[in-house]
């Protein structure tokens, strides 16, 4: 009987984070050759596209999604397109874990990030100094992204003193530009490696 309270109680104390953290969505590790293609450049625009090249079909069985960026079909700075819609979904959690990290005055390395399809990204970090968890929701629109705490307003009121927060790409050294403009008119930017976020 008490192996089972004791069992009982160390699983009640996980915070919900932390077991998304540890466990995480294998789905969204994996992707097969069902899914529906999300870029919005067809097979024919991206043979006019001088700079897009048409990727290679995959194979049947699922496999390991590429986390690296990819392939965009304009010079320098721009929004990459994706192969699959797990792809975006963790070039979106990166994005969101940049914004966050800009707002706050924190590291995004040390944030945790997951989405599930159609909802808004979830970005959470503990503040080293008291241990507090600190949550937020992330949500990206085309270059625009914008953020909340969980039942709180969206912080796109750019009149009423909102940061608004727009990034870009760089394919050639891999990095990400976030540029956010305050309502005085000063504006902030930030690079980071996409592979270190």
């Amino acid at each position: 009987m008490a192996w089972m309270t004791l069992k009982k109680r160390k699983r009640s104390t996980w915070p919900f984070w932390m077991a998304l953290l540890l466990f995480g969505n294998v789905y969204s590790w994996t992707r097969s050759d069902n899914e529906p293609p999300t870029s919005p450049i067809t097979p024919t625009m991206a043979a006019a596209l001088p700079i897009a090249k048409a990727t290679p079909p995959r194979a049947a069985s699922p496999s390991v999604v590429d986390l690296t960026l990819p392939k965009v079909a304009t010079a320098a700075y721009a929004v990459p397109t994706f192969a699959s819609l797990n792809e975006r979904q963790q070039f979106e959690r990166r994005v969101c874990k940049a914004v966050i990290a800009i707002e706050f005055g924190r590291d995004p390395v040390s944030m945790f990030a997951s989405s599930i399809q159609g909802e808004p990204h979830y970005v959470s970090y503990i503040r080293p100094n008291d241990g507090t968890l600190w949550e937020y929701l992330c949500r990206v629109s085309g270059r625009n992204v914008v953020w909340s705490i969980p039942n709180g307003r969206w912080r796109n009121s750019y009149t009423a003193g909102d940061t608004e927060f727009r990034f870009s790409t760089s394919n050639s050294d891999r990095t990400l530009m976030i540029e956010g403009r305050h309502f005085d008119g000063s504006s902030t930017r930030e690079s980071f490696i996409l592979a270190a976020l």
